[in-house]
């Protein structure tokens, strides 16, 4: 065996001996977690999940400040009952993972990470509708949350926490459909500024519309370089589940890459709509100059 080879082989043996270390040692990041039924997140009923962590197991600053050039961190949240995996609802494909198991992914940013000394804490809101469960019924469920680091493309599942015996009461479940037509803006902004400024291309806004239960988006779609958001007509209807008296946002933005710029946000207060019945948003933003969005409630 040559030295290249010599020097290899060894190479390996430290990282697979590293990683046996590390796994033995399990570190515990997460370091708490707690449960709150509320339906106050935006006017929406659902359980409000706060995990506080604290990166400092894993080594000294000079390493973990190492370690997040290269591996991203997610907390990633599962619910089951009676230990089987809840589905995610109707309309709330965004929150299935491969498994078809509901799934609400959040990410650990590099900053927080970093700052290893100090607790952090991390906020998960569930609403009730997007669980696949029957309504008007009691249940006593597990929250799992498992820690996973990714480099590259390979995860590898760091910690995992259950917090049992989370009761709660699903009120009733009704449908949500959104109609999304058009939105037209101005040519400048609120300011009388170019939406964007652009060395090659046009000073076009890039409209984001997104539909939002709480902070969880459910849909979002975006138009690059166009002062008229218009989708094709497959694609303008959208339908979920809601509980009785939830509130919806639909947030309509200017995209940017580091800040978005808001253009109109719509709250629909369902508690007092006719079911069946279609209900127009009214504009009251000055760069608005027109807008077809319509939903009903059923």
């Amino acid at each position: 065996m040559n030295s290249f080879i010599k020097y290899i082989v060894l190479i390996l043996a430290v990282l697979q001996s590293a990683g046996i270390k590390a796994q033995a040692s399990n570190p515990k990041i997460i370091t708490a977690v707690t449960v709150e039924k509320t339906d106050t997140a935006f006017g929406v009923q659902g359980l409000n999940i706060s995990y506080s962590f604290n990166f400092s197991p894993l080594g000294n600053q000079d390493y973990i400040d190492s370690i997040t050039k290269t591996t991203a961190y997610n907390i990633k949240t599962r619910i089951s009952l009676k230990d089987e995996a809840v589905n995610p609802g109707y309309g709330y494909s965004a929150f299935r993972n491969t498994k078809n198991d509901f799934e609400i992914i959040s990410h650990i940013s590099a900053t927080e990470i970093k700052n290893a000394k100090t607790d952090k804490n991390l906020t998960v809101f569930i609403p009730y509708a997007a669980l696949k469960l029957p309504d008007l019924t009691n249940y006593t469920v597990t929250i799992k949350a498992a820690l996973v680091s990714t480099v590259w493309v390979t995860e590898k599942q760091i910690q995992l926490v259950e917090q049992s015996n989370i009761s709660f009461y699903k009120p009733e479940t009704l449908t949500a459909t959104l109609f999304v037509d058009s939105i037209e803006v101005t040519t400048l902004d609120s300011k009388g500024r170019a939406w964007d400024y652009s060395f090659f291309g046009k000073d076009y806004p890039d409209i984001g519309v997104a539909i939002k239960l709480s902070d969880n988006i459910l849909w979002d779609r975006h138009i690059n370089n166009k002062f008229l958001f218009v989708l094709n007509p497959n694609d303008k209807s959208y339908s979920f589940s809601i509980s009785k008296n939830d509130k919806i946002t639909v947030l309509v933005e200017d995209r940017d890459l580091l800040i978005s710029d808001l253009i109109e946000e719509f709250k629909c207060i369902t508690s007092d709509k006719i079911k069946g019945q279609w209900y127009s948003f009214i504009s009251k933003s000055s760069t608005v100059k027109q807008c077809q969005i319509k939903y009903r409630i059923n």
